[in-house]
């Protein structure tokens, strides 16, 4: 392999890592979750953790709503 090919190789494996390290906060945003900077945060500094990542994934994963979403 040539050098660029490398360095497009190893940019793609650092996105696909980086998107499932902040999959939680990316489900929480995409649920519209109400938490989500909060997620994020708890996502950021614990998520290197396994745990901090599983709580954050749980959580993210969580309705939260005020119980008004009937039918939705």
């Amino acid at each position: 392999m040539d050098g660029f090919t490398e360095n497009v190789n190893s940019i793609l494996w650092v996105i696909f890592f980086l998107m499932i390290y902040f999959a939680p906060f990316l489900v929480a945003s995409n649920n519209a979750h109400p938490q989500t900077g909060a997620i994020f945060v708890l996502n950021f500094f614990g998520g290197w953790t396994f745990i901090g990542w599983l709580v954050a994934l749980v959580w993210a994963c969580t309705n939260q709503g005020n119980g008004n979403n009937q039918g939705e």
